[in-house]
């Protein structure tokens, strides 16, 4: 079981900034086609070619993603781009499983998500789909820059005593991506400095 994606296409949403860019760059370095939707095309474009640089291959779809009209012609155009890899990685937040003040449209939004890997894996793993999710911590990202020293502070109660960084929530990622998860269905994998552990 190896982490090489050759021959498989990833599908980023959001793939144009932050944690999202850290996983296409990535999951490219590994082999992948890697499709990316976002809103801004311009940013989007400049991740294409920084993977088409390397040598690998990226396309990307401008998209709004919000409906369900949306999100099937996204998922058709990343099909007739080059099919799937046959694993879904939904990104959620610590905030997810645990009450913080200002954050609970956000954070019942993504429990949700979280609720849908699980409901997903069940649903779809017979037929051979994986559905797995990564739950970052505080990660220093493009969309965290406002938040100053809020973010340091948050990050210093865990034992890894600092933000995270895009690459290091993309590893995750790739991993529950590749052959290498290949027994792992259903999981929520807590990659946010061991915040979960206090």
């Amino acid at each position: 079981m190896t982490n090489n994606l050759t021959g498989s296409t990833a599908l980023v949403t959001g793939g144009n900034s932050g944690i999202g860019r850290a996983a296409a760059l990535t999951l490219a370095e590994l082999g992948a086609h890697v499709v990316l939707s976002g809103r801004d095309t311009a940013r989007g474009e400049q991740v294409v070619a920084a993977i088409r640089a390397q040598g690998g291959r990226a396309d990307f779809v401008a998209t709004e993603l919000n409906d369900e009209a949306s999100a099937r012609q996204l998922a058709k155009q990343a099909t007739d781009l080059g099919g799937g890899h046959g694993s879904i990685i939904n990104v959620t937040t610590m905030v997810a499983e645990s009450g913080m003040a200002e954050m609970g449209l956000y954070g019942s939004s993504k429990a949700a998500l979280v609720l849908l890997a699980k409901s997903w894996a069940a649903e779809y793993g017979p037929a051979g789909a994986r559905v797995n999710a990564v739950s970052p911590g505080p990660t220093r990202t493009e969309g965290t820059a406002g938040v100053g020293e809020a973010l340091d502070q948050l990050a210093s109660a865990a034992p890894g005593g600092r933000p995270g960084l895009p690459e290091e929530i993309a590893a995750a990622i790739t991993y529950l991506a590749s052959d290498a998860a290949s027994f792992v269905h259903g999981a929520v994998f807590p990659a946010d400095g061991g915040r979960i552990a206090v």
